[in-house]
């Protein structure tokens, strides 16, 4: 089994992060699947509100389309001044690039490592994203 450059290198996960609908970490994520909980909710939570309504006008076919869903809650949070990020412009990220800055710190905070002490160092940081916006 050799990797794309032929040889078989040795990798460690260090740290990991999470956040997903009903859990805003990885302990909390274990706990939802032991008890066999699940996230997913009946009607349209306050994210959802605005970016539904733009795809579907009348509202009996944002009930029928939308009608069920897994929702991230406070998206529009983030520590601006942690990440040297004006406020304007942390207002404007997609939630997608809010979200990816505070898991991978927090993947680093659960590892124990000082984000400095990487710096020209052969570290690779992998994170995985995915949307899936209610289309008919």
């Amino acid at each position: 089994m050799g990797g794309l450059a032929g040889g078989c290198e040795p990798i460690a996960i260090v740290g990991m992060a999470c956040r997903f609908p009903g859990a805003n970490g990885i302990a909390v994520f274990w706990r939802m699947l032991e008890s066999s909980r699940n996230a997913v909710q009946e009607g349209v939570p306050g994210s959802g509100i605005g970016r539904i309504g733009a795809l579907f006008s009348e509202d009996a076919r944002q009930i029928g389309a939308c009608r069920f869903g897994a929702y991230l809650d406070d998206l529009e949070q983030i520590d601006a001044a942690h990440f040297r990020i004006s406020p304007v412009e942390a207002h404007l990220l997609d939630p997608q690039l809010r979200l990816l800055l505070e898991t991978n710190w927090r993947a680093l905070e659960d590892a124990g490592i000082d984000p400095d002490l990487l710096k020209d160092s052969r570290t690779g940081v992998h994170a995985g994203i995915s949307n899936n916006d209610c289309r008919g």
